[in-house]
């Protein structure tokens, strides 16, 4: 693998090359620009509480180099409700991401399920506790304040109270979890014939988090916002019906007034464009990437992906295989999500992990990893700490109870003997027979709480744990190769 690498490296360029102002790179680049791509969508798309299979995809294409860390996309967002706010991010939207070929028989080269799932988890274990907070004030993130109703009503403002925009909002980002379009070589597009980069999205239920008690009257939700407007209570009470102030927010805002229906949720997008920073080279260095492509190997690219798994306890002790053949496998990521939260409106479906894992314990072929504990959660943050390179860092050890109580409840486990490093394939080989297997023990303890003499409940010293109410999410984390040559395009992992 390291010697295709280094050919391809010397073919086609890390992106900091190009920054230079020496003139061989003058002469090899002849302009960069931001090339919009609309997606898919004539109009605007509209997605219920219940909608499934909702995709918006964008062809990608040109004679041209693409710069994938330095584009971004652009949407604008609108919801039906006055006191919804996104579940988490605004990768929240998104159920899953696949990049193809259309020209090769829509091959698919990379497909991340789950995508707002990982999306949070790698989120709430990457962010220092700053962070967190700054990203849940602009609402962009939910990650600490998720439970805390002051950060709520900020949210809910920041997402639907948009005076001057008819209630839309415009938001900016990228798909930092895509191996390729994060990928710090830049991706020839004239020899892949374009690329499709595909969006499955969210249900409302599960992009959006809105609790119907919000908005059973003007005064629930204006209580549920902080919307700083001087109303007296006179003012408020006055604003069912025809009342002039509730009748002007319905014209700003495009919106109708409180309805509390169960399911009755929906977000609609439009606009939805990709922003591609595009490298257009000189003639001669095209020929050189096609001469490439003709020699005996090709032309090769190397990312970084993930492959979803879903485990359905029917225990307290799993066994569970991976099926996966995988040449490099770096890391594993699991959480365990409930049921009762993905499946209820007014609770954030993808982002609030539970703690019902008491260990687990990796293997492969006769080999056994270090099991590790997780009854009480410091050992299993250590692991996580350690797995991620952050072990021994100040600001990552200074865990408070902010953070602390979400960040337990997220597991990684790494495979390579070089941490840290992407250049390198130091992880785990998967591929003839060596399947690997993960055990894992559930934590099955019944509810304890404090009574007093008559059996009434003061409070609830531990909640009950069962593992028939959990779903543990594995994300495979590896090495995935795109090889381009005279006889096609082929992917390996």
């Amino acid at each position: 693998m390291s010697n295709i690498q280094s050919q391809l490296q010397e073919i086609v360029p890390r992106a900091a090359i190009y920054k230079g102002t020496n003139k061989s790179i003058d002469s090899t680049v002849h302009k960069t620009e931001y090339v919009t791509y609309p997606s898919n969508l004539s109009h605007v798309l509209e997605i219920g509480a219940t909608s499934s299979e909702q995709k918006v995809h964008f062809h990608i294409s040109g004679n041209c180099l693409l710069d994938g860390k330095n584009s971004y996309f652009s949407v604008q967002l609108k919801t039906n409700k006055w006191t919804s706010c996104l579940s988490g991010d605004i990768s929240s939207l998104f159920k899953r991401l696949t990049i193809s070929l259309p020209s090769s028989g829509n091959q698919i080269l990379e497909d991340i399920q789950e995508y707002n799932v990982l999306n949070s988890m790698i989120q709430h274990m990457s962010g220092s506790e700053k962070d967190l907070e700054t990203n849940w004030y602009s609402g962009q993130s939910s990650m600490v304040g998720n439970t805390r109703e002051e950060n709520m009503e900020n949210s809910r403002l920041e997402l639907n109270w948009n005076p001057g925009t008819d209630g839309w909002r415009t938001y900016t980002f990228t798909l930092n979890l895509s191996g390729l379009l994060q990928h710090s070589l830049y991706l020839p597009l004239f020899l892949l014939n374009g690329i499709k980069i595909e969006l499955t999205m969210s249900s409302a239920l599960e992009a959006l988090h809105w609790d119907p008690t919000n908005e059973s009257d003007w005064e629930s939700a204006l209580r549920a916002v902080n919307h700083r407007f001087p109303l007296s209570e006179d003012d408020i009470d006055g604003m069912d019906g025809s009342d002039v102030i509730s009748q002007q927010l319905k014209s700003v805002y495009r919106r109708g007034d409180p309805d509390d229906a169960p399911n009755s949720l929906t977000y609609t997008i439009r606009q939805f464009t990709y922003h591609a920073s595009v490298i257009w080279a000189s003639s001669e260095y095209m020929d050189r990437l096609r001469e490439g492509v003709n020699s005996s190997n090709g032309l090769s690219l190397f990312f970084n992906t993930y492959r979803f798994n879903i485990i359905q306890p029917e225990s307290p002790y799993v066994q569970f295989s991976f099926t996966e053949q995988l040449q490099n496998l770096r890391t594993v990521l699991m959480c365990t999500l409930m049921d009762s939260h993905r499946l209820t409106q007014n609770r954030h479906s993808i982002n609030f992990f539970s703690s019902h894992i008491d260990n687990f314990t990796f293997r492969i072929g006769s080999r056994i990893f270090h099991r590790v504990d997780n009854a009480q959660p410091a050992l299993a943050y250590v692991n996580t700490l350690v797995t991620m390179n952050r072990f021994n860092r100040y600001q990552a050890n200074s865990v408070t109870f902010k953070n602390y109580n979400r960040e337990r409840n997220v597991h990684i486990f790494n495979f390579e003997r070089v941490i840290g490093d992407n250049e390198t394939h130091s992880g785990l080989d998967t591929r003839e027979g060596k399947l690997l297997r993960l055990e894992l023990q559930f934590k099955n303890d019944p509810l304890l709480e404090l009574k007093r003499k008559d059996n009434s409940v003061i409070s609830t010293l531990r909640r009950g744990y069962s593992y028939n109410e959990v779903k543990v999410y594995a994300f495979l984390r590896f090495t995935r190769m795109v090889n381009i040559s005279s006889a096609g395009i082929g992917i390996s992992e």
